[in-house]
Formats: C-alpha cells, structure tokens, sequence
C-alpha cells in the first residue's frame, strides 16, 4: 500500500517538480543531483512533514 500511495503522490506533484528541478540550478545543487531525493523532499513537504525555517505555514 505505501508504494502504491507513494506513486500516487509522485505523480501528483512530479510534474512541477521536474519544471522547477530543470530551471533552478541551485534546487539540482542542494539535492546533488538526486531527482529522486528532490521528489521525496517535495512530497513530505506537501504532507506537512517539513518545513523551512523562516515560511510561514502552509509553505509557498
């Protein structure tokens, strides 16, 4: 189930994801560039499991 949930958030948030990941450099340098660290950031982040010091809730 949790693989299966994981494709679906995948899917959801992927394609900004890889617009994002393909226009900002400095996003490909944090993540070294590790696509799939950067989906898994971008998913717990969506879940409200991460947050940047400094945002405000309910992120950018």
């Amino acid at each position: 189930m949790e693989k299966e949930q994981y494709a679906n958030e995948r899917a959801i948030i992927e394609p900004d994801a890889k617009r994002a990941w393909e226009q900002d450099i400095s996003i490909r340098t944090e993540f070294n560039g590790n696509f799939d660290d950067y989906i898994a950031f971008k998913i717990a982040q969506s879940k409200g499991l991460i947050r940047i010091q400094g945002e405000k809730r309910g992120g950018v």
